[in-house]
């Protein structure tokens, strides 16, 4: 229970209390003492109306009819009236409507027993008791459905947002998986061209597809644990401060990386897709460059953060068209956070990828 619904708890029967003494000595409402003492008693049972809103209910309005066959004038106060209300009020919001009505027709009978004794509940009018029994009941119960309704939003909202977070990890782990297998190909490939005419440069060429089939496994588990668990926080997500890991990780390709001293802060998120962008567009380069060289440049501008991966060539693409797969997902990617991407040939017969993440002005 919150701190906020624990005041409410105790501090609405206090208030009562409070309020009752008050009338009780000001008016006077005679007689005094057994007014006063029933001012302090009746609202006490509502200080469980949470945990049993029937019987708390029921006894808060039944020391009003103590109060009234004791002789305590309840045609002048107020506290009796709220008393009331409060106990229907909470019958609404705490019972199925079967049980709240019921529990609401208990105390118009109850109510009804003070009138018969002649002293009545604010004006002695039977008809006043059961209006604002049921019209207490009506607003705890639609109060109720509403927040009912409002908890059903927030976990659907919460459900959605796990769901996402899901996918958005499945996605990543997907980039890292084909990231690892696509350096075994280039791997595999070099070791059988050189390996008859060069052992050693084939043997290294063979550590390095172990290594990344040791990553694309790790990764494969990786993903199966998400898919079957579902955990949020399943995979570590990268930022800028990874970039030079991620230079590193592809074995056989020289990396040549440039960040600027002062870059403006980006979201978490636009952090993780710098970093699978240079992932995606360096795995390029190794598959489609003869270099075997690429430049990582990380800056500012007027209102962005560019990241610019160069491939200095000569390019073996058959057919140079920024259309495949990788290219679609890195647009994507920048699309999200309001970017622009070019990827491309450039004049020199290389190839470049250019990602533009705006920023807000600070001015």
């Amino acid at each position: 229970m919150s701190v906020g619904t624990r005041l409410r708890l105790i501090g609405f029967p206090l208030a009562i209390v409070g309020f009752g003494l008050v009338e009780t000595f000001a008016q006077p409402i005679r007689p005094v003492t057994a007014s006063a003492v029933m001012s302090v008693l009746a609202p006490l049972p509502l200080l469980g109306r949470y945990r049993w809103p029937a019987l708390a209910a029921v006894s808060a309005v039944s020391m009003v009819v103590v109060s009234a066959l004791l002789g305590v004038d309840l045609s002048q106060p107020i506290a009796p009236v709220v008393t009331l209300g409060l106990s229907a009020y909470g019958l609404g919001a705490r019972l199925p409507l079967r049980r709240a009505v019921l529990g609401g027709l208990a105390l118009v009978v109850l109510v009804t027993l003070s009138e018969l004794v002649e002293v009545g509940i604010k004006g002695s009018d039977p008809i006043f008791g059961a209006v604002l029994t049921f019209g207490a009941l009506s607003m705890g119960r639609v109060l109720q459905t509403r927040f009912q309704a409002l908890q059903a939003a927030a976990e659907a909202a919460g459900e959605i947002a796990v769901a996402q977070e899901r996918s958005r990890i499945a996605r990543e782990l997907h980039d890292l998986i084909a990231h690892s297998l696509s350096v075994m190909v280039v791997q595999a490939s070099a070791a059988e061209r050189v390996l008859r005419s060069d052992p050693d440069r084939a043997e290294q060429a063979v550590r390095e597809v172990q290594t990344a089939g040791r990553n694309a496994l790790s990764e494969t588990a990786r993903l199966l644990d998400l898919l079957r668990e579902g955990p949020s926080d399943a995979l570590p997500q990268p930022g800028l401060a990874d970039l030079g890991r991620i230079a590193r990780s592809l074995p056989g390709l020289d990396v040549e990386l440039v960040v600027a001293d002062q870059l403006p802060p980006l979201p978490p998120g636009a952090e993780v897709s710098v970093c699978r962008i240079a992932q995606e567009a360096l795995t390029n380069v190794l598959k489609h460059s003869a270099s075997r060289r690429a430049r990582v440049t990380l800056k500012s501008t007027e209102h962005a953060v560019e990241l610019r991966v160069d491939d200095p060539g000569p390019s073996t693409r058959s057919a140079p068209l920024p259309g495949g797969h990788g290219v679609l997902g890195m647009r994507e990617r920048v699309g999200v956070f309001g970017g622009s991407l070019h990827a491309g040939p450039e004049a020199n017969g290389g190839w470049q990828v250019r990602a533009a993440f705006p920023v807000e002005s600070t001015s």
